[in-house]
């Protein structure tokens, strides 16, 4: 036998009042997130009296972007090219490895059995998923 199902009937109020609060804490996440990027993209067009002169979110009147730019490449003789240079083969190199422990890891623990697995792979997720920042240690004033 079939028996029927009772729903309440919805409120549409809270539906829309439950909506409208989760766009507004996403726009504050947004906005939170967007910010700083917008700034630098501010900044980069501004000279140095202007960046602390001006309203911080909007673009300088006479853009100073490919003086800022000319500045950075010659700065120290274009010093900026090695550090870039240097950050791709450091990211690059540490992600590459990163992901093949990884993937080794990853089908160990897919495809073996062994004692403490359980245990092994609870400690493996507990460190990715506390941030780092959580063990330096406060330092006194």
């Amino acid at each position: 036998m079939i028996t029927p199902r009772l729903s309440l009937p919805q409120n549409s109020n809270n539906k829309t009042v439950g909506a409208g609060f989760r766009y507004l804490i996403f726009a504050i996440f947004f906005l939170y997130c967007v910010m700083p990027a917008l700034w630098l993209l501010a900044a980069m067009t501004k000279d140095n009296g202007q960046i602390f002169t001006t309203f911080g979110l909007w673009f300088a009147t006479p853009l100073h972007l490919l003086e800022n730019l000319q500045g950075l490449f010659a700065y120290r003789d274009g010093i900026f090219v090695q550090w870039f240079g240097n950050s791709l083969i450091y990211a690059t190199s540490i992600s590459i490895v990163t992901t093949l422990i990884c993937a080794l890891g990853g089908y160990s623990f897919a495809k073996y059995d062994f004692p403490g697995k359980k245990l092994l792979f609870s400690f493996i997720i507990a460190t990715v998923t506390v941030p780092s920042t959580t063990f330096v240690p406060e330092i006194p004033i």
